[in-house]
């Protein structure tokens, strides 16, 4: 769950506003039925309603409004709202056993080749972050990489932070 306080529901809200606009200020139920979330829903989150909602819920407003996936997220978290012909967020959840969202990471997509930085570099960047923080670096770093690369090493962090969240 997602708890959206006043500022985040009010922030949120704003951009969903704007959006109807850009829109051409489509019914609240076309948005809601082609994101498939009750109209309830959606004029809650439209009015800046304080309150929980499902990381999926933030989902389908996306798809409703056609943002970019993660955009809801990104609003609420103080961004603003990606467009169409920006690079698209890479959404990482990771789920426990019986089916929980335990943690949802978004991480911008980095196109561009990355260098990887000395692991003497890494020691100290882990000594000083968060654990948000870190998440959000070392998936930055992994998605920079090739493909058959980034899996592998995707697999072997998810197992890492399961076996951190575990302890």
């Amino acid at each position: 769950m997602i708890e959206l306080d006043d500022a985040q529901a009010q922030r949120l809200g704003a951009a969903v506003r704007r959006r109807r606009r850009e829109l051409r200020d489509p019914p609240q139920a076309e948005i809601a039925l082609r994101g498939e979330i009750s109209v309830a829903t959606f004029q809650k989150l439209e009015g800046g309603t304080p309150g929980r909602y499902q990381p999926r819920t933030l989902d389908k407003l996306d798809r409703g409004l056609r943002w970019p996936a993660g955009t809801a997220e990104r609003v609420i978290l103080g961004g603003s709202p990606l467009s169409e012909d920006q690079p698209q967020p890479v959404i990482q959840e990771f789920v426990d056993d019986a089916g929980v969202i335990r943690r949802r990471v978004i991480v911008e997509d980095m196109r561009e080749q990355v260098e990887l930085p000395e692991p003497s570099e890494l020691v100290r960047r882990i000594t000083d972050t968060s654990d948000a923080d870190l998440t959000q670096y070392v998936l930055g770093r992994l998605l920079a990489l090739e493909p058959a690369r980034r899996k592998n090493l995707l697999v072997a962090f998810a197992r890492m932070l399961d076996a951190v969240e575990g302890s």
